[in-house]
């Protein structure tokens, strides 16, 4: 598995992912550089997996062979569903594409499929990705040429990584996508550039992206996340509020501690 590839990973969560990404970015902003961020969503990912290219991956990229390469197979393949409301069903029908979902082996199974993405992406630019989420992003001096070498660099990764996924029959969601430039003010103010070009959608910078349920501003301040963090906290605990009468105390309890998740304090 790609190093940078998490989720559905002993030791690779969401918090790992996000605490190596911020890790990152920091550490840019220390040496005095700006880091240029893609955020890239795909679309319906687990539904579009194409069986005859994610088996073709397990036999070459990992060796799967014989009697377990037919095993998977016979997993994938053939498979249907229908729709039953009461007494009423729909009609059947066959699944060509996608992983089960719901199932432990289904999500290892788009992990192998995705993680082929890692072979493509240059050496100049860094990807991590969590499940169908993943974050493109490349660092740079502040300067004329570094910058315009670098939106660069990341257009053409972009390009890159949409051929990838025309060849394996995933779709890049644009309207999800998002661009952002982090690093110190001092350094942000000498950078001129105001939006980058994906596959021919020009997708404008943002001062705050959301990446796993985490706000990243521009300047790693977390005051956006903290902020929006706080409103569904204080919202949740109206909620509570309003029912307390009906509740018992060891319910009231529970709720309370649910509305702290959000604040990320458990």
């Amino acid at each position: 598995m790609p190093k940078n590839q998490s989720a559905y990973r002993r030791h690779h969560s969401c918090e790992s992912a996000l605490l190596r990404l911020v890790n990152d970015l920091l550490d840019g902003m220390e040496k005095q550089e700006v880091t240029a961020l893609i955020a890239i969503d795909l679309s319906a990912a687990f539904d579009t997996v194409d069986h005859s290219i994610l088996l073709d991956v397990l036999e070459k990229q990992y060796g799967v062979c014989g009697t377990a390469l037919d095993w998977l197979d016979s997993y994938l393949r053939p498979r249907s569903c229908y729709v039953k409301v009461g007494s009423s069903s729909s009609m059947l029908r066959q699944l060509q594409w996608s992983v089960p979902q719901g199932s432990c082996l289904g999500l290892w199974l788009y992990l192998t499929y995705a993680g082929t993405l890692f072979d493509v992406i240059p050496p100049s630019v860094t990807v991590y990705g969590f499940a169908d989420d993943h974050t493109v992003n490349t660092r740079f001096r502040p300067n004329p040429r570094a910058e315009r070498n670098a939106m660069q660099e990341l257009e053409q990764c972009a390009l890159i990584i949409n051929d990838w996924m025309n060849e394996n029959k995933l779709k890049m969601n644009a309207s999800k996508t998002e661009f952002i430039m982090f690093g110190s003010r001092q350094q942000l103010d000498k950078c001129v550039t105001s939006f980058i070009n994906i596959a021919n959608d020009n997708i404008e910078k943002q001062k705050c992206i959301r990446y796993l349920g985490a706000f990243l501003d521009e300047s790693l301040n977390f005051k956006e996340h903290i902020k929006r963090k706080c409103g569904t906290a204080m919202l949740n605990f109206f909620k509570i509020k309003s029912v307390r009468k009906y509740l018992t105390r060891e319910a009231t309890e529970i709720l309370f501690v649910v509305g702290y998740l959000p604040l990320g304090l458990l």
